[in-house]
């Protein structure tokens, strides 16, 4: 019997203990991202730009978008963390841009709880980007570069919630958004470490897209999605927000995001200085 189908057919808490020795094996540590990448891309290719991922993250947003205002993400928690801080000083609705907000589910929630429009630009991979225009999404503004973005829009705060880690180069990401001179910058779900390593990191597709794994799991659509994560050491993230000015007013621990050996999650949020 396949694995997957085997899996759809014994109890959750179970087929969680089975998911993760049957991934286990694809769980390895790396030297160099380039290596890290060619191992994940001879099971699935092309990393968060995969096409067969790409597209389930597409259906579960529009088959689940009457949930998506109301059901509970992981990253809520910082996010409204933030606007509150946010609100407390500038005493306006912020414009937002979201590095890998998916398809605007934030958006989506806020504008419903906050009963208001909002800006809410994303950055996301070139595949989400080419299906929010091929599909008409235009209930936010899709992008792919954060330079370009912040260079030619004004934002009040960056928000970014287990993304940063994905990148090839994390740190020029965390140099870009950090250079953007945005009020308040905030993170969730980064895998941190103190001995930063780069692996390999198995999941199961459906634990993409809208809320996760919280939203209409389907396991006769499953197949692995293996993707390179390279930790992050904190004290660089610090030192480059120092360079730009920034004070950190909240650390906390995350609720999750950490993959790897010795690997911790935090919640950070970052005022610029004035």
């Amino acid at each position: 019997m396949n694995i997957i189908k085997f899996l759809s057919k014994i109890p959750s808490y179970l087929s969680k203990i089975f998911e993760k020795l049957y991934l286990e094996k694809y769980s390895k540590t790396f030297s160099n991202y380039e290596d890290a990448k060619r191992f994940c891309d001879s099971i699935s290719p092309n990393s968060y730009e995969n096409h067969d991922l790409n597209l389930f993250r597409y259906e579960k947003f529009i088959k689940n978008l009457d949930l998506v205002p109301i059901i509970y993400n992981n990253s809520h928690k910082l996010l409204l963390e933030t606007l509150l801080i946010y609100n407390k000083s500038e005493k306006t609705i912020p414009k937002i841009l979201d590095v890998g907000g998916g398809f605007g589910e934030n958006k989506i929630y806020l504008k419903h709880l906050l009963n208001e429009d909002l800006v809410y630009d994303i950055i996301e991979s070139n595949k989400v980007v080419s299906l929010s225009k091929s599909k008409n999404l235009t209930h936010s503004k899709f992008f792919t570069d954060i330079s370009f973005t912040t260079k030619n829009n004004k934002y009040d705060i960056i928000f970014s919630s287990g993304t940063i880690q994905y990148f090839e180069k994390p740190y020029e990401i965390i140099e870009e958004i950090f250079s953007s001179k945005t009020k308040f910058i905030s993170f969730t779900r980064i895998n941190f470490s103190n001995n930063p390593k780069i692996y390999s990191q198995p999941t199961l597709i459906e634990y993409h897209g809208a809320r996760e794994g919280s939203l209409d799991f389907k396991y006769q659509k499953s197949k692995k999605i293996i993707i390179p994560n390279t930790q992050i050491n904190e004290n660089e993230m610090l030192k480059i927000s120092k360079k730009h000015n920034y004070k950190l007013l909240k650390k906390g621990r995350g609720i999750e995001g950490n993959v790897g050996e010795d690997s911790y999650a935090l919640d950070l949020i970052f005022k610029l200085n004035k």
